[in-house]
């Protein structure tokens, strides 16, 4: 930019007189549009040599007077004066992006939040009513019924209808925010409380909850994942193993979240202990809490024996 105004300034010198800087003022305005507060003041600087160098007597030698120095103090003062209205524009310009996503992404977030509430109340007034209506149609035709094999299947029926009504309510459960409790007040430890505690009357099982520490605090999204892994994990063991009672725990590092679910019912198909590539490579274990752990760049390990089975899940604390 400085060449491109000292080649101007030669071409119109006759007809500009002392006002040999007008060119050159430009060429500091677009460095400091462009560069900021360093090219603008050197671009300040290198104008000022060249217009004495080239343009000011004695030509070809650098011999600068007050009226160059005032010109310098000038240009500087014009390239601060633009840098710092550039600045300002483009800070102004990310707030307002900034601003724009954050708006985006909590228009985003309250869509979802409404198509799950509304998913969740179609699926508890629909499925799960309809459900209930069967389940007490097929007690009553068990309860009449004379044949004892009869008697019996229809049990058997109503009991695998009522497993699926706790998944579907498990579902529902997960969807809608959480009932009498005001965001960002409840602890982890009290939601996975929760959470087991309709477990444990469902099933009649005892189900012990420890966090360390008690007060964990982790981002929502990866307390989210920890209630529903604990919660998946306790249902495939109350509803495979038949224990008599399961333990979860969950404990944190600076780096990972580890949980751990352990029960003492009749434990997996395998026994030993497996690691998340073990589990992978021989397609053992369940598959929807590995997966789920993968998403997350966690790891899945299984231990199992006669004795019960023991299902550990590591999540980094940090989730993308």
């Amino acid at each position: 930019m400085v060449a491109i105004a000292a080649l101007l300034t030669w071409l119109a010198r006759q007809w500009l007189g002392p006002a040999i800087a007008v060119f050159f003022f430009p060429a500091v305005v677009t460095a400091a549009i462009y560069g900021g507060y360093g090219p603008g003041l050197f671009t300040s600087a290198l104008s000022t040599l060249v217009s004495v160098f080239f343009f000011i007597p004695p030509q070809t030698a650098i011999d600068i007077g007050i009226d160059d120095a005032i010109r310098f103090v000038v240009l500087c003062g014009v390239s601060l004066t633009v840098s710092a209205l550039s600045a300002a524009r483009e800070a102004a310009q990310e707030a307002e992006r900034q601003s724009l996503l954050v708006i985006a992404e909590q228009s985003r977030e309250l869509a979802v939040r409404k198509a799950r509430i509304r998913m969740s109340r179609d699926l508890h007034d629909g499925i799960l009513q309809g459900l209930t209506g069967i389940r007490l149609e097929l007690h009553d035709i068990a309860e009449a019924s004379v044949a004892s094999v009869v008697h019996d299947r229809l049990l058997a029926t109503e009991r695998a209808l009522a497993i699926e009504q706790r998944e579907l309510r498990r579902l529902i459960d997960d969807l809608n925010p959480k009932a009498g409790v005001r965001a960002g007040t409840e602890t982890l430890d009290g939601s996975l409380r929760r959470k087991v505690a309709r477990l444990s009357l469902e099933w009649k099982t005892p189900i012990t909850v420890h966090v360390m520490p008690s007060d964990l605090a982790v981002p929502a999204p990866l307390e989210q994942a920890i209630g529903m892994m604990c919660q998946e994990a306790t249902i495939n063991a109350l509803k495979h193993a038949h224990p008599t009672r399961v333990s979860i725990s969950v404990a944190a590092s600076d780096a990972d979240v580890r949980l751990t679910v352990v029960d003492d019912g009749r434990g997996f198909p395998f026994s030993g202990r497996f690691d998340h590539d073990a589990l992978v490579d021989e397609d053992l274990g369940p598959v929807t809490l590995r997966e789920r752990a993968a998403s997350m760049n966690g790891r899945l390990a299984v231990e199992s024996g006669t004795r019960g089975s023991r299902v550990e899940i590591t999540l980094p604390r940090s989730v993308a």
